[in-house]
Parts: C-alpha cells; sequence; structure tokens
C-alpha cells in the first residue's frame, strides 16, 4: 500500500499548488459530475471567474451530498478499497484464463489487457467484435495514447462490478479464444480453398477479391461463405472471356 503525500502539504507548496478532486470514483457518482479545487485565493479568483462562464454550479442538491460523504468515516475507504481488490483478484484470473494478457492495477477500478493474441489488426476492431459475438464490453485502449498505433493492442475492462456481475463476465469471456480461434481457421479454410481453385484456373487471379468474401460473410455461415467465394471466381472468369468489356467485372 502507497500512502498518498499531498503536495500542498510540503514546505513551501502550500500557495504554488492547485488541489483538484471529485467525487465520482470515490464514491461511485461518476454521472454527477461534482468536484471542487483548492487553492489560494488570488488563484482561485481567476478560476471562479472562468468556472462562472461555464458551469456555473453544480445542481445544489448534488453538493449537499457531496458534503455528506466527504465526511464518511475512514473504515468506508477500507471498505471500499478491499471490494476492488476483490473485483481485481476476481476479473483478471477469467481474462487470463480467455487469452488476455493482464497488466495488474496498484490503484484504479480498471484492467488493461493485451490482446495480440488474438490476431484482430486493433484494439477498436476488437472491441466491436467482444461486444456483438461474445457480449461483453470493453474500452479500446488506443483512447488512452497520445498516438493510438501504441495502444492498438489494448483493450479496458473495469471490476467495479457485483461479484455475480464479474462472474457471468468472467464465464462469456471464456468464450472468447475459442470462438476467436474457431472464426480464423473457418476463414483460412475457405480462403486457402479459393486460392487452390484460383491457382489452377486462373493463375494470374488477384486473390485480393476472395479475401475480401471472405471478410464479409459471417463465419459461422460456411455454406454462405463457400458460394460466394465461388461465385467470385466465377464471375472473374467469366469477365476473363474473350469479348466481353471489362466493366462486367
Amino acid at each position: 500500500m502507497h500512502n498518498h503525500i499531498s503536495i500542498a502539504s510540503l514546505e513551501g507548496m502550500r500557495e504554488r499548488t492547485i488541489t483538484i478532486n471529485g467525487l465520482s470514483k470515490s464514491y461511485s457518482v461518476t454521472g454527477w459530475r461534482v468536484g471542487w479545487a483548492v487553492a489560494p485565493p488570488a488563484i482561485t479568483n481567476a478560476i471562479r471567474k472562468v468556472h462562472d462562464f461555464l458551469t456555473v454550479g453544480a445542481p445544489a442538491p448534488l453538493q449537499e451530498a457531496g458534503a455528506t460523504a466527504l465526511s464518511l468515516p475512514p473504515s468506508y475507504y477500507e471498505q471500499l478499497a478491499e471490494r476492488y481488490r476483490k473485483g481485481r483478484d476476481q476479473l483478471i484470473p477469467a481474462l487470463e484464463n480467455a487469452g488476455f494478457r493482464c497488466y495488474r492495477p496498484r490503484g484504479a477500478y480498471y484492467v488493461m489487457t493485451d490482446i495480440a493474441a488474438f490476431n484482430f489488426s486493433n484494439d477498436v476492431e476488437f472491441a466491436s467484435y467482444l461486444v456483438k459475438e461474445i457480449g461483453i464490453a470493453c474500452v479500446p485502449g488506443s483512447s488512452f495514447y497520445k498516438h493510438p498505433k501504441d495502444g492498438s493492442q489494448q483493450v479496458r475492462f473495469a471490476f467495479c462490478k457485483k461479484p455475480e456481475t464479474l462472474n457471468e463476465g468472467g464465464a462469456t469471456a471464456g468464450k472468447t479464444a475459442a470462438k476467436v480461434a474457431a472464426s480464423s481457421t473457418a476463414n483460412w479454410l475457405y480462403c486457402a480453398k479459393g486460392r487452390t481453385l484460383l491457382f489452377e484456373s486462373e493463375p494470374h487471379m488477384s486473390l485480393k477479391a476472395v479475401e475480401e468474401v471472405s471478410a464479409e460473410v459471417p463465419t459461422e455461415d460456411f455454406q454462405a461463405l463457400e458460394e460466394k467465394v465461388y461465385r467470385t471466381i466465377e464471375l472473374y472468369k467469366a469477365a476473363k472471356k474473350p469479348g466481353l468489356p471489362r466493366s462486367a467485372t
């Protein structure tokens, strides 16, 4: 455990520090958007002028609730930290078993994961797949980087959930590796089949069309995928016949 040291508490720093905080995370009210700034009078005078033209003021009832929250005893924070610790220790093994490589957090209620093992081109594509095909939501890691490509193989999960929710999520996440593997195998098999036919009939035909076709059809629908690949091949062969306009392709 690390004890937080406020910069303002250090010698000579009180008159040079702006301390900013909010209710969102510690009190589980992220939708309220209530926070505060503590600083010397000269600085807060400028802050108030800017604040008056931006948000004017937070709703009075939420401010009252915030004042009450700030008076909670130390036991509240100890229990909160323990709940988050349990959530972290519950979610990470489930994600690791599903094929994710996890970066163990030491302060937040999020866990960043590496998705390289799933062979997706980027995090946004993977996050979309996870929602549509697996039923789990995550945040693309690239949104947390100055250069998006630095986070293109990472996604973030939250564990500030009920134990039963984490259990269900962990069980669902377990399907990820198997389903991705099955999808990849299906695409490879049918693309490979398309390539073989092409090389036998038209050695100079580009494979791009077949690869694009396989990407458009759901991998679970093997018959539809096969039919579309064959149709693409036949269209190309027909277009290559003498006298047929090139636009027919």
